[in-house]
Order: C-alpha cells, then structure tokens, then sequence
C-alpha cells in the first residue's frame, strides 16, 4: 500500500514516473519500522483521510498528516483542520 500513496503523490505532482519506475517506486521502497518515530513527509501538508485504522496506518507509514473520519460525515468533517497548516492531524499509535 505505501508503494500506491507514493505513485499517487507523485502523480498528483504532476511527476508521472516511467513505467520502468513504477516497480521501483512499488517494491524498492523505504520499509517501514513501526517501532521507530514517523518518518518525515515528502510536504509538511500532505495528508491521509480515512474512517478505518488501516487507513490511519498508511498515512503513519508515509509520515504525513493523518485524519481520521467518521464514514457517513467523509472528508467535509475535516476539510477546515485539512487546510490549516498549523492542525498536525489525529494522533495514531501503530501498536497499540
């Protein structure tokens, strides 16, 4: 899943990758080591909405700001906290 949010960040960059890349992008990324501190964002406002810790799991992955939602409300919920730069999102402890 990391490997997706990264493609997708990169296609919303407008930075399309190469097919030759894409694998690389996919299956040669950075592993995750859930015991250590969230890693750095590639853009401090880069963000993850979801309504299920899985969710909350791959934003904390990535180490961007993370959102959690109630599914019926979706992202209208949080669209102000979203564009305020200051909000660093929900907390999320991946072992819990």
């Amino acid at each position: 899943m990391p490997g997706m949010l990264r493609l997708g960040e990169r296609l919303f960059r407008g930075e399309a990758p190469k097919q030759s890349q894409l694998v690389m992008e996919i299956d040669g990324g950075a592993k995750v080591n859930w015991w250590n501190e969230k890693i750095q964002p590639s853009h401090p406002l880069d963000a993850m909405i979801g309504d299920r810790d899985s969710d909350m799991g791959a934003g904390w992955a990535q180490g961007v700001r993370c959102f959690k939602v109630n599914w019926t409300l979706g992202l209208a919920s949080v669209t102000e906290r979203i564009l305020d730069q200051k909000d660093r999102g929900d907390p999320f402890n991946p072992l819990r």
